[in-house]
């Protein structure tokens, strides 16, 4: 890249590095994939924390247990997340 393309490749959603045109459908791909991880995330925490609202309010789980179950839906989510690390690397 040249010198005078600084400020562009600033203001730009995603930067082509290299001189091949398949970087943008790698880009779409691993966007696609990014969002539906992210919903995945979403449905996973709003439905295990619901369940464990009401079962901590209904008095059926002590509320020490209710705080490890979230951190562990933490560290699940997280792990989840970290499959994205996974995808092909752009070479």
């Amino acid at each position: 890249m040249g010198g005078g393309t600084n400020v562009a490749s600033e203001v730009a959603d995603a930067t082509i590095l290299k001189s091949r045109v398949t970087g943008v459908a790698e880009l779409i791909t691993l966007s696609r994939a990014t969002l539906s991880n992210i919903w995945q995330n979403i449905v996973l925490a709003l439905g295990l924390k619901s369940v464990l609202l009401i079962t901590t309010l209904s008095g059926a789980n002590p509320l020490w247990m209710t705080i490890l179950a979230d951190t562990g839906a933490t560290v699940l989510m997280t792990a989840n997340a970290s499959r994205l690390l996974r995808f092909g690397r752009i070479p």
